[in-house]
């Protein structure tokens, strides 16, 4: 009888320890939702207004301009310039998008564009800047497509 009753406070632990994780997951998931979707707001009612899809031959301006000062290419992709590169018209405050919800801007000369310089990921996460003013790039990716020449 005792061993039954070792047994069946081990298993209510483990049952009460599962559903505390369970609820800590869920929770995160919600946070992590939320997150997502204030970045999805934020950049299709507020940065979505200052940029539009950049060419490759935006991106094969700034490129060139960059392996003349001394740059190099980070990255080679043997397919064509993805659609998440833009070219800003206008000045705005950049934010920070990770993963899937990154992307990269084209700065022409005379756009202002404000991010945490020196900060964590320079305050725009896995976005990248390619500044047409003296061909400087900001999180160090310089990749190369088939379409880009």
């Amino acid at each position: 009888m005792r061993d039954s009753q070792i047994i069946r406070e081990a298993r209510t632990k483990h049952v009460e320890s599962c559903r505390k994780s369970n609820e800590e997951s869920e929770r995160r998931d919600a946070e992590i939702k939320k997150e997502m979707r204030d970045k999805e707001a934020l950049f299709k009612n507020y940065i979505a207004k200052h940029i539009s899809r950049a060419t490759p031959r935006d991106y094969t301006g700034w490129l060139v301009g960059y392996l003349e000062n001394g740059g190099d290419i980070t990255h080679n992709y043997d397919y064509d310039l993805p659609d998440d590169f833009y070219i800003a018209h206008s000045d705005f405050q950049m934010s920070d998008f990770y993963g899937a919800m990154s992307f990269n801007v084209i700065i022409p000369v005379g756009v202002e564009v404000g991010y945490g310089k020196g900060t964590h990921w320079n305050g725009i996460g896995h976005c990248s800047l390619y500044f047409m003013d003296g061909f400087r790039e900001v999180n160090g990716f310089v990749p190369c497509y088939d379409d880009v020449l």
